[in-house]
This record gives structure tokens, sequence and C-alpha cells, in this order.
């Protein structure tokens, strides 16, 4: 029997305790109004697109929709948004999506308090 041959197993060896422990940078979501490098687009009287679909989505949904989800359709309800009205005539007609980096390892609610 050569190397090739051989029938290694990989096994995971554990040095520590049992103790069950998340990595440091668990459990956190970043959310942003726009990926790095774009533009974010904001109303002078309303304020930015990304904050005002946000607020409407956790109003409408917050308390049913898992975090994530209601992340999904901001970004979908921000994308078809379009520039109609500015005094710069390049930015009429621009888009924008926002996005999110996701390092929760279990689903998010948030669950309106007992007696609300």
């Amino acid at each position: 029997m050569d190397v090739v041959d051989s029938q290694t197993v990989n096994e995971v060896v554990v040095d520590a305790g049992s103790l069950r422990t998340l990595p440091a940078g668990a459990d956190f979501i970043m959310c942003y109004s726009v990926a790095e490098g774009y533009y974010s687009h904001r109303e002078t009287l309303r304020g930015s697109w990304y904050i005002q679909d946000l607020c409407e989505a956790l109003r409408r949904y917050g308390s049913t929709l898992e975090f994530t989800d209601i992340l999904t359709l901001v970004n979908r309800k921000v994308a078809y948004r379009s520039v109609e009205n500015c005094k710069d005539r390049s930015a009429l007609g621009k888009k924008q999506v926002p996005c999110f980096a996701s390092m929760l390892t279990k689903k998010l609610f948030f669950k309106p308090k007992k007696g609300h």
C-alpha cells in the first residue's frame, strides 16, 4: 500500500474544554445605504431614501418578519427609486441599492413588548 492508497481520515481535534463560544465577530450585522464608491441619495425635506424606507419597513413588518428579510425588502424598494428632481442634471435617473453584511448566527426578530 502506498501513500495514494492509504485511508487517511480527516479529524477535528478539540484542544479546549467543551464550553461553546462564538467568534468575536459573530452576531453583527452592518447595514449600508449604498455600497462603497456609489452615491446615497437624500431628499432635502424627507431625508435619505434608505432611512425613509427602512423606517417604513420596520413600522410595517418589524414585529413579524425576520430582520434580514426586512432589509431585503428595503433593498428592493430603494432600488426601484430613481432621481427625478435635482439641480445636478447629471444625477437625473440615477439609482441606488443598499447592502448589508451579516455575521448573524440566528434569525433576528424584534418582538413587541407585552402590553403594547
